[in-house]
C-alpha cells in the first residue's frame, strides 16, 4: 500500500540523510584507502549502497517518486560544502549532480524491471549501473564546468563505465538475487511516526559531511 505524502517525505529526509552519512564517512575510508590500494575503489561500493537505500525508499513507500526524493536529500547533504572556502565548487556540485542521476537512472529501473525473472540479474545490474555512468559522462561533456573524469583520457572513462559498471552490477544483482531468495533481507525501520528523528539524521549527516 502507498504512503501518504507526509509519511514519504519523512521516510526519504530519513534515508536520504543516512546515505549522505554513508558518503561522508564510508566515502571518505574508500578515497584514503584507494591512496594504498585500488584507485577508485569507492566506485565499486557507493552505487550498490546507495541502490540498496532507494530499494528500501521505494519498498517502503512503493512510491517511485520516493528514490528522487532521498536522492535530493542526500544532495542536499553533500551541497553544503560549498560553504567551505578554498574547497573547488565543482568537487561539491559533480558528486551531488551524479547522486541525482543515480536516482534518475534507478527509477527508470523500476519501471521496467521484471522481478518475477528466475535468472541471476547481472545484466539487469549492469545496464543499470553503466546507465548512470553514461548520464554522467554526457553531463560532463554538455555542462563544461569541470570535465573530471573526461580529462584523464579514454582508458578512464572505458574503466569508470565498464569495469566499474559490471563490478556494481553484479553487486546490485546479489541484493536483487538475495531479495528474491528472501535471503538476508535486511529492512531498515524507518521511524515515519517520529520526523524529529530523521530531521536530527538529516543534521548529523549535514555535520559529519562539513567536518569530514
Amino acid at each position: 500500500m502507498k504512503s501518504n505524502k507526509k509519511d514519504m517525505v519523512i521516510i526519504s529526509i530519513f534515508l536520504g540523510s543516512l546515505w549522505g552519512i554513508l558518503e561522508a564517512t564510508l566515502g571518505y575510508f574508500f578515497h584514503v584507502v584507494s591512496q594504498f590500494t585500488i584507485p577508485g575503489i569507492a566506485g565499486f561500493f557507493m552505487f550498490p549502497l546507495a541502490f540498496y537505500i532507494m530499494r528500501i525508499a521505494f519498498r517502503e513507500t512503493s512510491r517511485l517518486e520516493s528514490i528522487l526524493y532521498t536522492a535530493s536529500v542526500a544532495a542536499l547533504v553533500k551541497l553544503t560544502d560549498l560553504f567551505i572556502p578554498l574547497l573547488p565548487p565543482q568537487d561539491t556540485i559533480n558528486p551531488a549532480i551524479s547522486i541525482m542521476l543515480e536516482a534518475v537512472a534507478v527509477l527508470i529501473f523500476w519501471r521496467i524491471y521484471n522481478p518475477i525473472s528466475k535468472r541471476f540479474p547481472l545484466f539487469e545490474g549492469s545496464v543499470l549501473s553503466i546507465s548512470w555512468r553514461a548520464f554522467f559522462i554526457i553531463y560532463l561533456i554538455l555542462i563544461p564546468f569541470s570535465f573530471g573524469i573526461v580529462e584523464r583520457g579514454l582508458m578512464s572513462i572505458m574503466r569508470f563505465l565498464f569495469l566499474d559498471g559490471v563490478i556494481n552490477g553484479f553487486l546490485v544483482a546479489l541484493i536483487l538475487h538475495f531479495e528474491k531468495e528472501k535471503v538476508g533481507r535486511i529492512l531498515i525501520r524507518i521511524p515515519a511516526t517520529k520526523p524529529v528523528i530523521s530531521l536530527l539524521l538529516f543534521l548529523l549527516a549535514v555535520t559529519l559531511e562539513v567536518v569530514i
